[in-house]
């Protein structure tokens, strides 16, 4: 990665959600999307998480600003829900074919 150049998503833009400056906690997670490397930033990331299938369900109607194609389904780890996110999904189609 020190000698690639990975675009950055700002998923808080992606949302309409209000700006924010990058702050301590800040990370840019990197991902892989059909063999491109692609940096989102992101609030805060803690730990890095293996749920297993049985732990996931279908996403329910939920009342957010969020639109239902970008959410996978909803995590349960002990007492925690996750919403897991669709990479593919938050990503337009020029986004996924950047060079």
């Amino acid at each position: 990665m020190r000698e690639d150049i990975i675009p950055v998503i700002n998923l808080k833009k992606k949302f309409n959600m209000k700006e924010w400056e990058v702050q301590e906690n800040s990370r840019i997670i990197i991902i892989n999307i059909d063999n491109r490397q692609i940096g989102i930033v992101v609030d805060d990331a803690s730990e890095v998480v293996n749920l297993h299938q049985k732990y996931i369900d279908d996403s329910p109607d939920i009342a957010m600003n969020i639109d239902e194609k970008y959410i996978m389904g909803i995590g349960r780890m002990d007492e925690e829900v996750i919403i897991l996110l669709d990479l593919t999904e938050l990503l337009f189609i020029g986004e996924k074919n950047v060079n």
